[in-house]
């Protein structure tokens, strides 16, 4: 299976998937656990490849170790399974992304029949791309140092077993271009241009002003200042980020220490503040 363009957003709440414009999100949820668990974890299989997304078990080799995992849905609710959002999640030294990245076009190949029909275990991705949050990116000297380290981490050939029973596989995916935007960067091209890269009308009001964009995440606020024209940061020192009160630790706290007969999980809190804002 050859994918063209793949494009990640690793949040700290939902980890999104933009394949060939086809779109689709998981919770950022990854609980190692031991391979006999991994073993007697499911007593039924399934055969529609949609329903793989809420029961994905995968196991891959991490540090030259065989481990396995349990990734979106099927972990939300294991008890270890929000710990990330505690502490400042170092994406690029974090098995965490990696791992979601490897079930996610897991569950993207079974969706094409045709794979399991013709036994069609290889996955070619042509261009990947993701993004990293200014506090990572302000800890080295250049940003594109750490933005070099986070595209290292995906280039090239990745094995994993797909372990949920009725949909088992083994699969070489091989990312041949990687690269890593800044967060704030991408935003502010989303705002210029329009997705066929024509000039934004929306963008005119911004030509004389001077402009604060604010990425509000599951872990950190991050803010950049843009000169006038949306043109791009004059400096580091344009990089501001927050990391002492991230959304989903506030949350947390909300949930059990006001709302724990209502709500089992953060995202389910996440999920109802989302759902009902209008309201």
């Amino acid at each position: 299976m050859k994918i063209s363009r793949m494009n990640i957003d690793f949040g700290n709440s939902m980890y999104m998937n933009l394949v060939d414009g086809y779109f689709f999100e998981m919770p950022t949820n990854v609980v190692e656990i031991k391979q006999d668990v991994a073993e007697g974890k499911f007593a039924s299989s399934i055969e529609d490849p949609n329903d793989l997304k809420d029961r994905l078990m995968i196991s891959t080799e991490i540090d030259g170790e065989n481990r396995f995992f349990l990734v979106g849905e099927i972990a939300q609710k294991e008890v270890l399974g929000n710990n990330h959002i505690r502490r400042l999640h170092n994406k690029v030294e974090s098995h965490i992304p990696l791992v979601m990245f490897l079930a996610a076009t897991a569950y993207y190949h079974a969706l094409n029949p045709q794979n399991v029909e013709k036994e069609e275990n290889e996955v070619q991705i042509d261009y990947f791309q993701t993004m990293l949050p200014i506090w990572l990116l302000k800890k080295t000297n250049k940003f594109s140092e750490m933005q070099e380290q986070m595209a290292n981490k995906f280039k090239g050939t990745h094995q994993v077993k797909v372990l949920t029973f009725g949909m088992e596989r083994d699969l070489t995916i091989n990312v041949l271009d990687a690269a890593c935007r800044i967060e704030s960067e991408v935003a502010r091209w989303g705002i210029k241009k329009t997705f066929e890269l024509t000039d934004n009308e929306m963008a005119k009001q911004f030509q004389n002003s001077e402009v604060v964009l604010c990425d509000l995440g599951g872990g950190t606020d991050d803010l950049v200042l843009l000169p006038e024209g949306l043109k791009a940061p004059k400096s580091r020192e344009s990089f501001v980020a927050n990391t002492e009160a991230p959304f989903l630790l506030h949350l947390e706290n909300l949930r059990k220490d006001k709302l724990l007969e209502h709500f089992d999980n953060v995202r389910d809190l996440e999920k109802f503040i989302y759902s009902n804002i209008g309201k």
